[in-house]
């Protein structure tokens, strides 16, 4: 998805913007807007494995960016402290 986007509407606090890719939805909470949890590029598995990066399909319906998405998981070492 690209940084190029301009603002199509903010009805409900559900502000939509409009990326190469498709319409995307985020959240206004009065104070800031802001879009979550993404799309990135296409899932590098099969032919895609070991390759550039492949822009996502593009959409039409607007694609909801009101979550932050799952985090990669992170072992930890019991030696090495956290805090």
């Amino acid at each position: 998805m690209t940084a190029e986007a301009t603002t199509r509407s903010s009805a409900g606090g559900r502000p939509v913007v409009d990326t190469t890719s498709g319409p995307v939805r985020g959240v206004d909470d009065g104070i800031v807007q802001s879009w979550r949890g993404g799309v990135g590029n296409a899932a590098p598995v099969g032919e895609l494995r070991w390759r550039a990066p492949e822009a996502p399909r593009a959409w039409s319906e607007p694609l909801n960016a009101d979550r932050v998405g799952p985090v990669c998981p992170q072992p930890t070492d019991p030696k090495i402290p956290l805090d």
